[in-house]
């Protein structure tokens, strides 16, 4: 059963955030809707970015730290990756959250139903002294094929329409026909896009559905659904459901 949405956060990281359900308000929990419907759904989602020929093995990895790439300690790799990117947070740590946004690391995942990959998108937030490890913001299995994405931000509001109009196409929806949709954004990859900009998505989104109502949320790390693979908790992802008869 696909799941669509993605997790709470606030402004700065500071731990405020609120899941709120029809009767209560909780700190650290999980609010879902389960829908029953004969109406048609169509969904997609989209990382909005292009693979590069930096690859790997993350050779010592848990939950959400990345140890080693190679054998090798993960910010050096990632950084020898990056041009030299982080230089300054490799000698200091701290938060890499913004630039790493452009150069984000995805997992390889192989379904067992048909010969389709997918990328499984992990995004790099801290570099973790002495042992110079990479803190992200999905979990990294250890022994996970691994490789270097690149973007911009014209790539991740574009995605806004690409993502709408492959939902469509999954049921065939047509523009105008639907009856309501249901949209998450990363709020990570929101960040990075000129705040001028930003207006832009909702607008390609409304642009590509036609005169539907749509409901969204920019969340940090959203649920995915992958084809003989499953749900997943990835990271600098858009998504959305369209609800049609």
């Amino acid at each position: 059963i696909p799941i669509i949405g993605g997790s709470s956060g606030d402004n700065d990281l500071s731990g405020k955030w609120s899941q709120i359900s029809n009767t209560e308000t909780y700190n650290k929990g999980v609010v879902l809707a389960a829908v029953y419907t004969d109406l048609k759904i169509g969904t997609s989602h989209e990382f909005g970015y292009l693979t590069t020929d930096h690859r790997g093995t993350a050779t010592k990895a848990q939950g959400r730290n990345l140890y080693e790439i190679d054998n090798r300690p993960a910010a050096e790799v990632y950084n020898e990756w990056t041009d030299g990117l982080f230089n300054k947070e490799l000698k200091e740590g701290g938060t890499i959250l913004q630039k790493a946004t452009f150069y984000p690391i995805a997992k390889v995942l192989k379904s067992k139903e048909t010969s389709i990959s997918y990328l499984d998108v992990f995004h790099p937030g801290y570099i973790n002294l002495p042992e110079k490890s990479l803190t992200g913001f999905a979990d990294m299995e250890q022994g996970s094929e691994i490789v270097l994405l690149h973007g911009s931000w014209e790539w991740l509001v574009n995605r806004a329409q690409t993502t709408a109009a492959k939902a469509m196409a999954s049921e065939n929806i047509a523009k105008d026909k639907a009856i309501f949709a249901f949209y998450t954004f990363c709020a990570g990859t929101v960040l990075v896009i000129p705040e001028a900009e930003r207006p832009r998505v909702p607008l390609l989104l409304s642009e590509e559905l036609g005169d539907v109502p749509f409901i969204g949320g920019f969340t940090l790390g959203e649920q995915v659904f992958m084809p003989g693979i499953g749900n997943r908790h990835a990271n600098l992802v858009n998504s959305i459901a369209i609800f049609s008869r």
